[in-house]
């Protein structure tokens, strides 16, 4: 991300009116409202593009399995008004049954918009800033990040039903039973694949860097995160999403590496596929004392990866960003 810029070989002789860009120096281009906000529209907009081609082609589907119905509503009236009651209940029902798979094609078009939004960041960072300060972690030091996943996962899981947060969203229990009913492979592909890499191409990779130029670490974490939790669009995955989101956040901002927050976005997501169809949370809610004591010891470990995780990029010329 961050690259040394060349020095002149003979540096005698410099011209006062070319400067040297300084470390850490901002980048050129100051965003506007689209230019931070743009991704996440744009994000939006590529999903419900795909719901909508995914309505007509259920609509498609219906006709030609119902042609003599279709024909009949071509003469207006009381048919016509059956016919697209129809076509919309199954269209419905066409949705929530293909929901992974057409959150799926939606990743992978979001991917490859916000990888080339990405990529096109990355190349201006590169004119403005020289090498960073900041030591990079070695490979062993993201086992870390995968550990801290999971307790994390579990952890939360447990406290969200504890406190009966996932029986006060109707929304959250639609989208869980349309997640769980789809093939498990599926599930893997979408959910801790895709679903992770497009969501932090979009919300760290782009959002979170392009307010941090802006307005710094926390202000970016916090707005960033918030809008990662909304998004999600029912209570559950809000408080989920807000909390993982600034930890993603943090991970980024200590490893200096954007392969961070994806590595653990894809490990808090594979967790939960796991755990879910082990029905591992369900065993343990079977004993209470079991259940508290696993929750505990789940925030145990986050907490004290968290605070390992402080103490990386702190070179003795260098501060942290936070």
């Amino acid at each position: 991300m961050y690259h040394l810029q060349p020095q002149d070989e003979n540096p005698q002789n410099t011209d006062n009116n070319i400067k040297t860009p300084v470390n850490n120096a901002p980048m050129q281009k100051r965003y506007g409202f689209f230019g931070i906000w743009g991704p996440v529209i744009i994000k939006m907009l590529i999903s419900y593009g795909v719901i909508l081609m995914a309505q007509f082609i259920a609509g498609y589907l219906y006709g030609l399995n119902h042609y003599d119905e279709a024909l009949a509503a071509t003469s207006g009236g009381d048919a016509f008004t059956n016919f697209s009651v129809s076509i919309a209940e199954y269209g419905s029902k066409f949705i929530i049954a293909n929901a992974v798979a057409i959150e799926g094609i939606s990743a992978v078009i979001t991917i490859i918009v916000a990888g080339l939004w990405f990529l096109q960041d990355k190349k201006k960072a590169a004119l403005y800033e020289q090498k960073s300060e900041t030591i990079k972690e070695p490979l062993w030091k993201y086992m870390g990040i995968v550990i801290l996943s999971i307790a994390l996962c579990l952890g939360l899981n447990n406290i969200i039903i504890l406190s009966g947060l996932d029986q006060a969203s109707s929304t959250w229990q639609d989208v869980a039973s349309a997640i769980y009913d789809s093939s498990f492979f599926l599930q893997i592909a979408v959910i801790a694949i895709l679903a992770p890499l497009c969501e932090e191409l979009v919300f760290r990779g782009l959002v979170f860097r392009r307010i941090k130029e802006r307005s710094g670490y926390i202000y970016a974490a916090l707005f960033s995160s918030a809008v990662f939790g909304i998004t999600h669009l029912n209570w559950v995955q809000a408080v989920y999403g807000f909390i993982v989101g600034f930890v993603f956040t943090y991970l980024y901002e200590k490893f200096k590496s954007f392969a961070a927050p994806v590595i653990a976005h894809i490990a808090i997501n594979l967790s939960a596929l796991v755990m879910t169809k082990y029905e591992v949370i369900t065993s343990l809610m079977e004993n209470r004392t079991w259940f508290s004591i696993v929750t505990i010891l789940c925030a145990t470990i986050a907490a004290t990866i968290f605070v390992w995780v402080r103490g990386f990029n702190m070179p003795e010329n260098s501060q942290t960003n936070i």
